[in-house]
């Protein structure tokens, strides 16, 4: 047998057989590549200024999680809104207290995304018969209280600019509104705790994620926790901010104004044990900031120089770690070794500078290595691709 026929039987042989390698290979090399550009994409959405559609809708996660384990997520999806999904997890078990927190929070962030021009997914009928649910099925609880409090607030009251004197204003337009409110926050400071359950129920869902091997597992756990919504932050700053002016626009007795000045104090005492991320710490930081501020000033007007000294002194107690944060922020935003920016990573340059503690260039080693991994593979699957 000549050379011309080996050579044709070779041809024959291992033609389809490289065609089914080429075949493999680049399916492999598109998997990895798809990979790749996730992991690209939730760095790029952690460091987003908005929420998008892929962290609304919980895309990542869902590529990461058994399908068994995503009704944990995301509900009912065949329902037409966010709370009514997650509805659904607490009707499965009713007379679960973090399944139904969980779900109030979800209610009020569909409510209040009327006032971005959302169409209104809620009636206010609907989310009071919903939040005193909430307080049948975990009565030692003030989160309901003070919820609803907020918004009754909300809703009798609201903020004007005046440009005569460069500040906002302070405009009653349902006193009835506004007293209900009184009643809902003096039945608030009665309960012994106020809680969301944001570690109970994140805990749980965490645990159905991959084990953390690599970066994308990491990443998709940050990806979904930053798509969690917290629209009661909002609502109780506003609340606490509002509380002063109720007190001067009413006549109050001295004990009732007392009472309703002092508020911030029993909430921050009842809601600093459930703060759970450092929008939770900033937030309540605020209140304290704010109500010792303007409570102080309250008491100085009614005569009542004690109160307010002990109010800015209380304040100041409770606002000195955050203080002493922001300072370190500012003095060390890289630590000792004058680490230069560009010699952080992506996740190093958006988390480690909020610790507000000395970075040193051994702890960043790790995840600029693994950053480096994975650029480097996406651009030789994306050079693969092109080549073949």
């Amino acid at each position: 047998m000549n050379s011309n026929s080996h050579s044709t039987i070779a041809r024959i042989l291992y033609g389809p057989i490289l065609v089914c390698l080429s075949f493999l290979l680049t399916i492999w090399i598109g998997r990895h590549y798809s990979e790749r550009v996730a992991v690209v994409r939730m760095i790029d959405q952690i460091g987003g200024e908005g929420v998008s559609e892929e962290l609304q809708s919980g895309t990542y996660e869902k590529s990461f999680l058994p399908a068994e384990h995503q009704f944990l997520f995301f509900g009912d999806t065949t329902r037409p809104t966010k709370s009514a999904q997650q509805r659904a997890i607490w009707e499965k078990s009713p007379d679960n207290k973090v399944y139904y927190a969980n779900y109030i929070r979800e209610l009020v962030g569909d409510y209040m995304d009327e006032e971005y021009g959302v169409p209104p997914a809620v009636s206010i009928d609907e989310l009071e018969k919903e939040i005193r649910q909430g307080e049948k099925i975990d009565p030692d609880n003030a989160f309901y209280n003070y919820i609803w409090a907020a918004i009754l607030f909300r809703r009798g009251a609201e903020w004007e600019s005046n440009p005569d004197e460069d500040r906002d204003e302070w405009v009653i337009n349902d006193p009835t509104l506004l007293d209900s409110a009184i009643v809902e926050l003096r039945k608030a400071t009665a309960k012994p705790y106020y809680r969301r359950y944001h570690d109970e129920l994140n805990e749980e869902r965490l645990g159905f994620f991959p084990e953390t091997r690599r970066i994308e597992h990491r990443l998709v756990k940050l990806t979904f926790l930053a798509s969690l919504r917290l629209p009661e932050l909002g609502l109780v700053r506003d609340l606490f901010k509002a509380i002063p002016q109720y007190v001067e626009s009413n006549e109050l007795s001295e004990s009732e104004a007392s009472q309703l000045l002092d508020t911030w104090q029993s909430f921050l005492t009842q809601s600093i044990p459930d703060a759970y991320c450092l929008i939770d710490v900033l937030v309540l930081n605020a209140v304290a900031k704010l109500s010792g501020e303007k409570v102080a000033e309250v008491y100085e007007s009614m005569e009542d120089l004690e109160s307010a000294d002990n109010t800015r002194e209380y304040a100041g107690k409770l606002s000195q770690p955050i203080t002493q944060w922001k300072d370190n922020r500012a003095d060390m935003p890289f630590g000792g070794d004058s680490i230069d920016s560009m010699k952080l990573g992506i996740l190093a340059s958006m988390l480690l500078p909020s610790l507000g503690e000395p970075i040193t260039g051994e702890m960043l080693a790790p995840g600029n290595q693994v950053e480096r991994v994975a650029f480097l593979e996406q651009m030789i699957a994306h050079s693969m691709l092109v080549l073949l």
